[in-house]
């Protein structure tokens, strides 16, 4: 394979192709998008990457952008960040970068050096060596003009570009009407949050409380789904850390205000999956069992009953399972099952115990042992949702019994006495029939049909 090297007129070829066809890229972006004519709303910033007409024929390019300070009258500067990789993922060393903007006013730093080929005469330009790690970077101020702007970047040695647009508002890269105070983003959601789990709110623009006061207050700081606070370490841009307890669900606004009394509300929204307990109703007999199973909510999960037993009744995961023992009643008894999350979630079940079939009074006359006959499998049929377990019992017949189970699973699969149970867990769902054979060679069976669980409805 023969190899060159490639001149200053190859170089100025190459890269001015490449600017015209992401320009091009960036032109369909933006017809795509539609466009008004007017000045964009003040919204949080929205860096675009990875667009159509990226370039990527000899390794990768990785664009994004980041600000790394927000204060009063810098808010019109950031950070363009590129990183070069060859074909084997490995980060490319001491590769120049040259970056362009199609924006006139738009101003680089480090610049090029005068005699540097260019894609676009006289558009702003800046230039940076990769590090050992790939990363090239430069700084970028923002034109006056507001709008899309595209940046490019092209590592000439490797033929490989990229293009990002960056959001230009009036005021730089980031929304404000007048120099007031703003805080990015102003809202945030969260769902099913641990205790701990922190977010990060930037506080933009406004005219800060001079030292040794904090730059800003804050009202309202704390709700009962977590807590904020002001971060300030001598640099801006403040920030404000909120922390959520984890606990409870709803909406906490609060407000930060600046010296001249203007002020920015911000919220957080936390919400949890609402918490489900499973089969919401059961009939068994005195001293019979059933198996809950608990989902959504936040565990652990604190469940109780208000007659009879549980075990366990704490169920530290979602999904875990609670075993209820009915006592042994005289008369028909209804019981509440009620398990309690993290966040204070309930759900509730009941259950209907019915008591024990009467006791055959014995007769004088000694009864014969009778031979075993086919053995009886209790209850006959049963309905279920997928991944709950029911509980059968096997009355009569030859032990010891052999459990074939069809659209679902059994523990333990070997009965060794008669009066003995198991538990059939449905995983396919449908009407199955399954089989308990004695060892004489007596079969019976039992039929399950197991049901999907039924969505829960959107709130």
């Amino acid at each position: 394979m023969r190899s060159r090297v490639i001149g200053a007129d190859d170089e100025r070829n190459f890269v001015g192709a490449v600017f015209a066809a992401l320009l091009i890229g960036a032109a369909l972006f933006l017809a795509s998008c539609g466009n008004t004519g007017q000045a964009p709303e003040p919204t949080p910033p929205q860096w675009v990457l990875n667009p159509p007409g990226t370039v990527s024929n000899a390794g990768s390019m990785e664009m994004s952008a980041t600000m790394n300070g927000v204060y009063p009258g810098r808010r019109d500067r950031l950070e363009v960040l590129v990183r070069v990789l060859d074909p084997q993922g490995a980060p490319v060393f001491g590769q120049s970068v040259v970056f362009q903007a199609d924006r006139e006013g738009a101003e680089f730093t480090p610049k090029p050096p005068a005699e540097t080929s260019l894609a676009q005469a006289g558009y702003p330009a800046g230039i940076s060596l990769t590090d050992t790690n790939g990363m090239a970077s430069v700084v970028l101020r923002a034109p006056v003009e507001p709008g899309r702007m595209a940046v490019t970047a092209v590592a000439i040695g490797l033929r490989l570009s990229g293009l990002i647009f960056i959001e230009v508002f009036p005021n730089g890269f980031f929304p404000s009407e007048g120099g007031k105070i703003t805080v990015v983003p102003a809202s945030i959601e969260v769902t099913q949050p641990m205790p701990g789990f922190e977010l990060n709110f930037v506080i933009v623009g406004g005219v800060p409380f001079d030292a040794p006061q904090p730059p800003y207050l804050l009202t309202t700081a704390s709700s009962g789904i977590g807590t904020a606070e002001l971060v300030f370490e001598g640099l801006f841009p403040a920030f404000i850390r909120y922390t959520l307890t984890g606990s409870g669900s709803g909406t906490h606004t609060f407000a930060v205000v600046d010296s001249e009394g203007h002020s920015f509300t911000a919220s957080v929204k936390a919400e949890h999956n609402p918490l489900q307990l499973t089969p919401p109703t059961s009939a068994i007999q005195a001293g019979g069992q059933e198996i809950f199973v608990v989902n959504g909510g936040l565990p652990p999960y604190d469940c109780s009953a208000s007659t009879g037993t549980l075990s366990p009744q704490e169920v530290a995961n979602e999904g875990g399972r609670t075993t209820y023992t009915a006592p042994a009643v005289v008369e028909a008894a209804t019981v509440n099952i009620v398990c309690v999350d993290g966040a204070g979630q309930t759900a509730a079940a009941t259950v209907t115990v019915s008591p024990p079939a009467p006791t055959p009074v014995p007769t004088g006359t000694p009864v014969p042992t009778p031979t075993p006959g086919a053995p009886v499998v209790v209850p006959a049929s049963q309905t279920m949702t997928l991944g709950q377990g029911r509980i059968f019992a096997i009355s009569g017949g030859a032990a010891p019994f052999a459990v074939t189970a069809n659209g679902g699973t059994v523990s333990p699969s070997t009965i060794p006495n008669a009066g003995g149970t198991f538990v059939y867990t449905a995983i396919i769902a449908g009407s199955f029939t399954s089989f308990v054979s004695a060892k004489n060679g007596v079969v019976a069976s039992f039929t399950t049909i197991n049901q999907a669980p039924t969505p829960t409805p959107a709130p």
